[in-house]
């Protein structure tokens, strides 16, 4: 009987004889050889070729690791500005920009339609809300003073309702 070595059993066509897991590699040649006429070819000096000693190697390593501290800080303090939710963040900025762009859109928008300046809408804002909330205050007011006045101190909604239809 004849003894076939594994690699040479499941070597299949097209596949690198060396290590089968990998394709074969077709002309593969001194790519140096080839392109070291070109100008801009690279052949000294090329990462992975260099021999570095340890001094080099030493200081290539404090490098990244200095470089690899500041990455950490800034990534600590970006994951830091993504949790907070109060505050002057990142989120909170982008927010209040499309907020004033969407309001400044719909306030030219009434402008257009209605021929009120948006001074104007403030204005007029401004004069209602206060009216609202001074009826609201005197209903409020009034609904208390109800309340304590009224015979059934469960059922004071008729001398409420009469109040608000009054108005």
């Amino acid at each position: 009987e004849d003894v076939v070595s594994a690699a040479e059993k499941f070597t299949e066509p097209g596949r690198n004889p060396n290590n089968p897991a990998l394709p074969e590699l077709k002309d593969d040649y001194d790519w140096d050889a080839r392109f070291g006429s070109d100008p801009d070819w690279i052949t000294d000096n090329v990462p992975g070729k260099v021999v570095l000693n340890d001094v080099e190697l030493a200081a290539q390593v404090t490098s990244l690791g200095k470089l690899e501290e500041k990455w950490r800080k800034e990534r600590l303090a970006r994951d830091y500005d993504d949790a907070r939710i109060l505050g002057w963040t990142e989120m909170a900025e982008t927010y209040n920009g499309r907020f004033a762009m969407f309001f400044l859109v719909v306030g030219l928008l009434t402008e257009y339609w209605t021929g009120v300046t948006i001074p104007g809408q403030i204005e007029e804002m401004v004069i209602k809300l206060t009216c609202l909330c001074r009826l609201m205050m005197r209903f409020a007011r009034d609904t208390i003073y109800f309340h304590k006045c009224s015979h059934s101190a469960l059922f004071p909604a008729p001398c409420v309702f009469m109040y608000v239809i009054s108005y």
